[in-house]
Formats: C-alpha cells, structure tokens, sequence
C-alpha cells in the first residue's frame, strides 16, 4: 500500500514596507496590491564581525475593502507581516544578469493599522488606536543581537 504525505507550500514574512503600497485595478475589476518586504538579519563572519543581511520579498495580495481604506498609512518602512505561497523564479535584467525574485502570493497579511484574513472578506479586526503608524513612521532604532 502506497503511502500519502502531504506537501505545502507556505512562507510567513514579518518585515519593513521597501516602498510604498502599489495598487493595481486589473482589466477584470480586481483590485491588487503588490509590497516589497525587507527582512533582516545580523549574521556573524568568519572575522568575528557582524554583517547585516537584507533578503527582499515581492508580496502580492487581494486587498478587502477595509485595507484599501487604510492604504494612503502603508508607506515605505511600516512594519508587516505576511503569509502565503512562495514562488521563486528567474529573470534577466537589463544589463543581462539573471536574477532571483522572491515573490509571496499572502492569503493573510498584517499591517499596523488592521488585520485581515485576505481569505475570508468577513475577517477584519481593528488594532487598538495607539498602534497606528504615524504618516510617515520613523526608522525603528537598531534591536540589539540576543543571540551573540
């Protein structure tokens, strides 16, 4: 008897905004937001010293009504969470380098301002008042390493 193990897909991302949120209407009607995530972390070199990494993640997602309310607060360097499939694929540029791109289809993504289970438009939660970014939130001062 053959045996089934079951495989998914499935990525979580918490990071900052790399721009801003860019809003799409497709030629159908749905509507469609596209992010860029930063991640990063503190690796230690061989040399003793320490580098920050920044992985890149191209996020995609079917905005709710509720989060297009709040789109104009999703500015570069809000911090976000996401989840989703990953799919990574291969590119050449311009200059004729082929590149990599990370790129997260989110079913669920988090902002500051609301909660939203992309899945399900009935899903909404409002985050308590004093969480809402400023207009343009100032960098978050550098979290020390607790690793070492």
């Amino acid at each position: 008897m053959a045996q089934f193990v079951a495989s998914f897909n499935r990525v979580q991302v918490q990071g900052r905004l790399g721009k801003d949120v860019d809003v799409k209407v497709l030629p159908a009607g749905q509507t469609v937001a596209t992010v860029s995530v930063a991640t990063e972390v503190n690796r230690k070199g061989q040399d003793g010293n320490y580098t920050k990494v920044t992985q890149w993640f191209n996020v995609s997602f079917w905005p709710t009504d509720a989060q297009q309310r709040f789109v104009d607060q999703y500015v570069k360097g809000t911090m976000v969470s996401a989840s989703g499939e990953l799919y990574v694929r291969e590119y050449t540029n311009k200059d004729g380098e082929v590149k990599t791109s990370m790129d997260i289809q989110a079913d669920w993504i988090s902002f500051p301002v609301t909660t939203v289970n992309t899945s399900s438009s009935n899903a909404v939660e409002q985050a308590p008042r004093q969480q809402q970014p400023a207009r343009r939130p100032a960098a978050a001062p550098e979290a020390p390493n607790p690793w070492g």
